[in-house]
């Protein structure tokens, strides 16, 4: 991977064919927890066993950490980047597609994709070659294999990260 400047990223979004793809990350500035801060206060992480016997012997505590969830991604409002996106998606034709259901691109007007829509599946193989760029933002993991099946069709996609660390599909 290298890095590139805004003004490289903008030269891009002028001069290129691109999509974005969004992560938890770009709504995590916002009140919304993203997956992994969902998985760890609801003891995921912690093994399958002890997930299991908090369900058992508690599962109201579970209950109420995945409503309190849930209602942060109803109550929750838009972050500039959602908005910013949707205004490029108004001067340029681009698809966003997100792995999040928030619902804060639809609150921002935006018609995204998600990663597991039909839509997004009836991609033609010519509609994957013609883009020359993902822009992928607050995406850690490429947890749908959307940008494997991308590059797996069009080797010459280059992939742009905007994110706070390095996401692991960068090596790949």
């Amino acid at each position: 991977p290298q890095k590139i400047d805004v003004f490289e990223l903008l030269k891009v979004i002028k001069e290129k064919q691109f999509i974005f793809y969004t992560g938890a990350g770009i709504s995590a500035t916002g009140n919304v927890a993203t997956m992994s801060k969902l998985e760890e206060s609801m003891h995921m992480q912690e093994g399958l066993l002890h997930f299991l016997k908090i369900m058992l012997l508690n599962p109201q505590i579970l209950a109420h950490t995945f409503e309190k969830f849930c209602k942060s991604c109803i109550d929750a409002e838009p972050t500039p980047a959602h908005k910013a996106l949707h205004e490029i998606a108004q001067q340029r034709p681009c698809a966003i597609i997100t792995e999040n259901v928030d619902l804060l691109h639809q609150k921002a007007h935006s018609m995204p994709l998600h990663g597991s829509s039909s839509e997004l599946h009836a991609v033609t193989l010519d509609e994957i070659k013609e883009i020359d760029i993902i822009i992928c933002i607050g995406l850690s993991h490429d947890d749908r294999g959307i940008l494997q099946h991308f590059k797996k069709h069009n080797s010459d996609i280059t992939i742009v990260a905007i994110d706070i660390g390095n996401p692991n599909y960068l090596s790949e």
